[in-house]
């Protein structure tokens, strides 16, 4: 004789069904906390001169025990105000962005092509703005570090990218000198009338009058 238990099956189908049903457990999804490396008391690095519509900007890239960037400090010339304020910043939150993981090239993205009424220089030595500027001297960095795969620097060696160029460097060189013996070179877009200003005798002019001597 065969004992049917269909309706056993049944309860113990449905009751395996539920639990395959029932909800799963919420999993719990703790943010991630980023939290700068601290700095030791000592740190190596370069400090390169770019040259902006603002004056000479000097960017110093120091590097953490790995040989990676690690922080940026910016200081204009002797300009004060905005421009030096908004270095400073600029520095502050790369360094941030590097003590907290960033990888340096895509500060460099953010940065690079950031432009103002006021660039310097020409062609592929165009310096956009500051925050241009800075992003070019990392972006210099990072090169010199890929080809030496040194930790040291060689000022022999950091000499040689600077005026690497070649031809090209020595066609800018005398467009500089050019320009520093007449005293007049680019200096961005007038905020008045838009056209071309030029530096002329410690100020930037423009043909419609106006003038910016600070």
């Amino acid at each position: 004789m065969q004992v049917l238990n269909k309706g056993q099956k049944k309860d113990g189908e449905k009751r395996r069904i539920g639990e395959s049903e029932s909800p799963l457990p919420p999993v719990s999804a703790s943010p991630i906390h980023l939290t700068p490396k601290p700095r030791g008391e000592v740190t190596f690095g370069a400090t390169r001169k770019m040259k902006t519509g603002c004056g000479n900007l000097y960017v110093t890239i120091n590097e953490d025990e790995e040989g990676r960037p690690f922080e940026i400090f910016t200081q204009i010339g002797k300009a004060g105000g905005c421009a030096a304020s908004q270095c400073e910043a600029i520095g502050r939150m790369a360094s941030l962005a590097l003590r907290s993981g960033i990888q340096a090239e895509e500060v460099v993205k953010q940065m690079r092509g950031i432009s103002c009424h006021v660039p310097a220089g020409y062609g592929k030595e165009k310096i956009l703005s500051c925050s241009d500027a800075v992003a070019r001297a990392m972006e210099w960095y990072i090169n010199y570090k890929m080809q030496t795969q040194n930790s040291r620097f060689k000022t022999q060696d950091l000499k040689q990218m600077v005026y690497s160029d070649g031809p090209k460097q020595t066609q800018h060189a005398t467009l500089n000198a050019q320009s520093a013996e007449f005293d007049v070179f680019q200096r961005g877009a007038c905020p008045d009338c838009g056209s071309q200003m030029q530096y002329e005798e410690g100020c930037a002019k423009c043909v419609c009058g106006y003038s910016d001597c600070g």
